[in-house]
Formats: structure tokens, sequence, C-alpha cells
């Protein structure tokens, strides 16, 4: 069962794992930035909210992000409690998510 799991995490991971990069449409490096996280507790929750929130089903997401190009700079980031300390797949789409509010849209949309 556990293996199960992982090879799933590996599969939604996948959606957004190590895509090619594309230019960045903000840099905010060294700026304030005003930054929302909203957490949910399942998965589900998760693909429900992107659902509620811009009506795009997607539910192959770890994780999503809004930004804003002009100031003042603000940021919403959704994503999945990590289930423990060591839950290194969720802390790594939070870091995914947080660049998006650094760098806006820095890599090229997953089809």
């Amino acid at each position: 069962m556990r293996n199960l799991f992982i090879i799933l995490m590996i599969m939604f991971i996948a959606s957004c794992d190590k895509p090619d990069m594309a230019e960045k449409d903000i840099d905010r490096s060294k700026q304030p930035i005003k930054i929302t996280v909203t957490t949910y507790e399942t998965q589900y929750e998760l693909f429900e909210a992107r659902k509620a929130h811009d009506g795009v089903i997607a539910d192959t997401i770890v994780g999503f992000a809004f930004w804003n190009v002009t100031e003042p700079a603000w940021c919403e980031i959704h994503v999945v409690k990590p289930s423990n300390a060591n839950d290194t797949a969720e802390m790594e789409n939070w870091g995914h998510e947080l660049m998006h509010c650094v760098y806006g849209s820095y890599h090229k949309e997953v089809s």
C-alpha cells in the first residue's frame, strides 16, 4: 500500500516536475510581497478549491498560485498541508508555488 502511495505521489508531482524554464514575467527578489497561504487537508480539497476559484478542473495539480504583476505585490498560494516534518514532496510543492510569487510564470505550461 505504501508503494502505491509513493507511485501516486510521483505521478502527481510529475505534472509540474522540472519543466523547461521560460522567461520570468516578474522578478520580485529583494522586494516585499504580501503572501497569503491557504492550506488544505487533502488533495481533493485542493482540486475543489481550484475549480471554485476560477473554474479550472485540474485533478493532477499539487498546488497552485495566483499573483499580480503590478504594485503593490501580492500572491496567493494554495497547497496541501505536509503530513509531517519530513514530508519533502509537499514541502517541494510549497517552494514551487512560492517561486511563482517571486518570478511569476517562470516555467512553461505543461500540457
